[in-house]
């Protein structure tokens, strides 16, 4: 016992030297608080647990509760429904090692199958209004246990129905159950009043231990709880009602350990709350965190290595009934009527400066413009409003706005931009106060001085100051750069000159920064940003180019920023980050499109790893230039606020971040913001048909297949990543295998539409990432079934087939006496065909014939010219050489035509003719082709009467109508004895047509010889009335161009009397 006391007395000197200085304090702004406005059925939260598929159960007064991280779903009572909960208090959750749940109630004790979502009540004497359950715990031996508000421990057996009873004997609540390892002892808690006490129960012996009890029953202690340590040592934690200290017993070996807290309520922003109900619990997670609940909030102790870290909980409200860790480290506490506070404590490591006018040690003001650290590591924060100064050593804060006013005689102080030079002195400082100028504060004599108005162009709007030696500042204004030499007291001015491309490309100076070789760089609002030459003075502008993607995509700059590799980065408004390659002069873009949270980007700050960390709208985002990755952090992340400010941004020399916003300041170390890394479950929590829900347990068969029928063309299903923090943030990616190759990502959508799935098996994968993009590979996977409509069938389709094959048959036999049908018919169409094919043959005769006899008689005429020529110039016969000419000329002209019918029937034959309709005027053309014929109609004293009317105008193709006109007429001047008679002439129809008539009275045909004129086979050509010979196909030409310009012909003759040939044309007159 001495070596105990002695080990306690060592141990609690020294920690209480060392664990007091050793401690965190966290910003209650990091709780995120769910109620009814969020779906929860009630705001008295009895018991909380996680079950094994990640989901969140809520005991309240009004049903139980499931917390999927997007809504709620509630089970109470309801009075047409045998599977609903009969009592809507819940005073107890416990899941056991099936997955079923056991709920506690004012009237009893209920099972719930999560699946089916059907209660099952237990009927039992033991349990009522007032003997109500108060905890509940299972082991895997079928055994349900139970603690009642009487201090009752009831052993229910599932297997028998039997109920065993045992009693504390101190009329004392129990609070909780559980076993240890070996499942052979329970250990009790129970609270009466504000005491907590532990029992020890042997489950084989079926009594409690009382060795242990002058230890763990001892009273003023308002957290007791027993633990088992790897070595399978039980250790007791516990806290007396003051509050001051932690002991950690081995009930072993007697051995106590003391570890000292620190004095909570001597900490800045936290005051004690004497009306905080805490109900003395304590528990421990899955790290080995012990978690309390107390005066001031929650407490967390780490017995690795002895320190306690605070969680405060303002106002009397929260009174926490329930504390519970989930598998992800996330606390969720239940309070008595205000809902459930959610805490991730091991993420949230950012620090917070904010206003809080109750508090005199906070800010003075809230929206942040500029941030500063000293030469003593103190932090200067300026802001609209005021100056502030945190002394990092006692957390102290200094107000600097009234000695401004003071000093100036000025009232309103927003400060833009603060820098100390330690050429100076380390106490002076610049301050750019807006719309009041430049001026020089001392430090502890807290003394405003002007500086020159002159110097720097008497503007008051300063936005960024920045040296470039100890003689020269830099200074960006509203009007125009200013390069102040301090020692002489003068001052070099730029301002932009419209006319002057290299001039600065705007006098509203947002931003100025110094890159490693000593460049000067310079952003303004709306007008891009610039490089100063020093050795000409000249500004290189460069601004945004729309026509190229690799420019610059905005003119609004906010900051430069050049890495660790000489990268060279802008933060735009709008166009989001650029990284700009000075070599290249190219852009490269980074926007919301690629995971940024906003495309305006106000500060940027690397870290030790090389990730940039970026300030915006929507929150701070954590970039990796080598992956091309960002991590978003907003306000539930414990950020002031989602939006932050231009130019509030600072990082100090041991690498610790500040960045400025519209409601405070953030600090934190970079490598401290932790990144999530819980891979969270992924639970389908909802499915429809056509928009309407179906209970799971209906959708899926018994074998877990979900079956569809083909009518089922639009189905949906919800699901959910279950890791809560920022939940909103998860991501989600489905396929279906049997319709898709890849994933399809969903972003942050936890819902899917399928439409018209074809009757087969698929499967559905669905998977999920948390917050920061730790994906669950594995997912969910879900088996579907669309089942065929009957005439899909198997059993149909073999009925069907057998239909067919008999249709086949008969079908068959039909085909077979159509097949011999159709080759008698084939026979007799190939018997026609032959008849036809002689005929052609025929004709093929009859153009050769044409050709050799026709052509060849001009021919051997033309053979014996040159004799007679020469035979009657000899014989001086000049008389009979003229004849001679004009027989030749007769000859050639014949000749000409035969040729010129020989080549368009050949061409009409293998459809080489264009035909082109247009107005044709018929008088004009019949006389050109009569005149062709003029020397022949005089010869023979051949009348001709012209009946057609100058106006007459006609629609046909020229060339062919031409060839038709001059063969009718070359016809009948033929077949017309001397002093015969041609009329030529043309009529209006009453259907728009004219008719044109080619008639005279030479020697006609017969009726035999005109039933055959067109045909070519035939030979048809007599002699004209003056011996002249002819092809004949001349009328057949006309009636193949009569043909493809879709005229009509029509021929009427008689034998000694004369021929009349009639072609219709469409009329043409105006």
């Amino acid at each position: 016992m001495q070596k105990n006391k002695i080990y306690h007395l060592l141990i609690s000197v020294l920690l209480s030297s060392i664990i007091n200085c050793g401690y965190a304090q966290e910003d209650p702004s990091s709780y995120i608080h769910l109620t009814t406005n969020d779906g929860l059925s009630q705001g008295y939260i009895s018991s909380i647990i996680q079950d094994k598929k990640g989901f969140m159960w809520f005991g309240t007064k009004d049903g139980l509760n499931r917390y999927d991280g997007y809504e709620f779903k509630i089970y109470n009572y309801y009075y047409d429904n045998p599977c609903s909960i009969q009592n809507n208090v819940i005073t107890a959750i416990y899941e056991d090692t099936t997955g079923v749940l056991w709920i506690g109630t004012l009237n009893g004790l209920y099972s719930f199958d999560p699946f089916t979502e059907c209660f099952q009540f237990f009927e039992n004497e033991h349990l009522n209004a007032q003997h109500i359950i108060r905890t509940i715990y299972s082991n895997t031996k079928g055994i349900v246990w139970i603690g009642t508000s009487k201090g009752e421990l009831l052993k229910f057996n599932l297997n028998t129905n039997k109920t065993e009873r045992y009693t504390i004997n101190d009329d004392k609540a129990i609070s909780r159950i559980k076993s240890n390892k070996s499942e052979n002892r329970l250990y009790i808690e129970a609270l009466k009043d504000e005491d907590t006490s532990i029992y020890i129960f042997d489950i084989q012996k079926q009594q409690f231990i009382t060795s242990y009890n002058t230890v763990i029953n001892n009273i003023g202690y308002s957290h007791q709880m027993i633990q088992e340590n790897n070595y399978g040592e039980l250790l007791l934690y516990r806290s007396r009602h003051d509050n001051k200290s932690l002991e950690q017993i081995n009930l072993a070996t007697k051995e106590t350990c003391v570890f000292y807290k620190p004095n909570w309520s001597t900490q800045k922003n936290y005051k004690r709350n004497d009306y905080l109900y805490h109900s003395g619990i304590m528990i421990q997670d899955k790290s080995g965190l012990i978690w309390q609940s107390t005066n001031y909030g929650l407490e967390v102790f780490n017995p690795k290595n002895g320190t306690f870290s605070f969680y405060p909980i303002k106002g009397t409200q929260n009174s926490i009934k329930t504390i519970w860790v989930d598998q992800s480290g996330i606390v969720w506490l239940g309070t008595m009527g205000y809902g459930v506070f959610m805490l991730a404590p091991a993420i949230n490591t950012i620090e917070t400066y904010k206003r809080d006018e109750n508090n005199q040690n906070s800010l003075g003001f809230s929206s942040i413009r500029s941030i500063y650290e000293d030469m003593d590591k103190n932090i200067w924060i300026g802001g609209y409003g005021g100056l502030d100064l945190i002394d990092i050593q006692n957390g102290k804060l200094q107000h600097y706005a009234d000695d401004f006013t003071t000093y100036s005689k000025m009232v309103g102080m927003d400060v833009y931009e603060i820098y100390n030079d330690p050429n100076i002195s380390k106490d002076i400082f610049w301050i750019s106060i807006h719309d009041k100028g430049l001026f020089l504060l001392d430090k502890y004599q807290k003394k405003f001085t002007r500086y020159p108005k002159y110097l720097y162009g008497n503007c008051n709007f300063i936005f960024d100051i920045v040296p470039e030696s100890k003689d020269k500042l830099w200074i960006g204004t509203s009007n125009g750069l200013y390069i102040v030499d301090i020692t002489n007291k003068s001052s070099k001015i730029f301002r932009t000159d419209p006319q002057n491309p290299y001039s600065i490309p705007s006098n509203k100076i947002n931003t100025i920064y110094k890159d490693r070789k000593g460049v000067f760089w310079v952003g303004t609002e709306g007008h891009g940003f610039a490089k100063f030459d020093k050795h000409t003075e000249k500004f290189i502008r460069y601004k945004e180019r729309p026509d190229k993607k690799n420019g610059i995509n905005s003119y609004f700059i906010h900051s430069f920023y050049e890495d660790k590799k000489g990268n060279f980065w802008i933060a735009t408004n709008g166009g989001g980050l650029n990284l700009f390659d000075r070599d290249k002069e190219s852009f490269k873009h980074y926007t919301v499109k690629d995971g940024l949270p906003n495309n305006v980007v106000y500060g940027i700050l690397e870290d030790k790893r090389g990730n940039l960390w970026l300030s915006t709208n929507k929150g701070l985002s954590m970039f990796n230039p080598v992956q091309e990755t960002f991590v978003n952090y907003d306000k539930s992340n414990g950020l002031q606020g989602n939006e932050f400010n231009a130019n509030a941004y600072f990082k100090n020399k041991e690498g610790k971040m500040f960045f400025g916003g519209t409601n405070g300041v953030n600090a934190f170390q970079p490598e401290e913001i932790k990144k999530n890394t819980f891979i969270p479950q992924v639970a389908l929590t909802r499915f429809k048909k056509f928009n309407k829900e179906i209970p799971l347990h209906q959708a899926f068969s018994s074998n877990g297949i979900l079956e569809l029928s083909h009518e089922d063309t639009v189905i949906s299903f919800d699901f959910s990543a279950l890791s809560f923090y920022n939940h909103y943030l998860n991501q989600y990616a489905y396929k279906l295998e049997g319709l898709h190759e890849d994933w399809i990502n969903l972003g942050t959508k936890n819902t899917i539409t399928l439409t018209n799935l074809s009757a087969k098996n698929y499967t559905l994968r669905i998977k999920a990432s948390n917050n920061h993009g730790v994906w669950n590979e594995e997912g969910i996977t879900i088996s579907i079934l669309v089942k065929p409509p009957f005439w899909a069938t198997p059993w149909f389709l073999a009925t069907l087939l057998l239909l067919v094959l008999t249709s086949l048959y008969v079908m068959y036999s039909f085909r077979i006496r159509y097949v011999q049908q159709q080759k008698r018919q084939l026979e007799a169409v190939v018997n026609k065909r032959t008849d036809e094919l002689k005929i052609l043959n025929k004709t093929k005769d009859r153009f050769f014939a044409i050709i050799a006899h026709d052509l060849r008689s001009p021919l051997i005429s033309f053979q014996e010219v040159p004799y007679l020529i020469d035979h009657f110039i000899k014989n001086k016969e000049l008389d009979k050489i003229e004849e001679l000419s004009h027989k030749i000329r007769g000859s050639s002209i014949k000749l000409n035509n035969l040729l010129d019918n020989l080549l368009k029937w050949a061409m009409a034959q293998q459809n080489m003719i264009t035909i082109n309709p247009q107005k044709i005027n018929l008088y004009t053309l019949v006389s050109e082709c009569l005149d062709q014929y003029d020397e022949s109609i005089k010869k023979n004293r051949i009348q001709v009467l012209f009946l057609i009317d100058k106006s007459t105008n006609i629609y046909a193709d020229y060339n062919t109508t031409t060839s038709i006109v001059r063969n009718l007429l070359s016809n009948a001047i033929k077949y017309t004895e001397e002093k015969g008679l041609i009329e030529l002439k043309a009529t209006c129809t009453g259907d728009k047509t004219i008719k044109f008539t080619v008639q005279d009275n030479g020697i006609g045909m017969d009726k035999d010889a005109l039933e055959k004129l067109f045909d070519i086979g035939y030979k048809k050509s007599n002699y004209g009335v003056r011996g002249e010979e002819g092809s004949g196909l001349g009328l057949i030409l006309c009636k193949e161009f009569i043909k493809l310009n879709n005229l009509k012909l029509e021929v009427e003759s008689s034998l000694n009397i004369g021929s009349q040939f009639h072609v219709t044309f469409p009329s043409a007159q105006d």
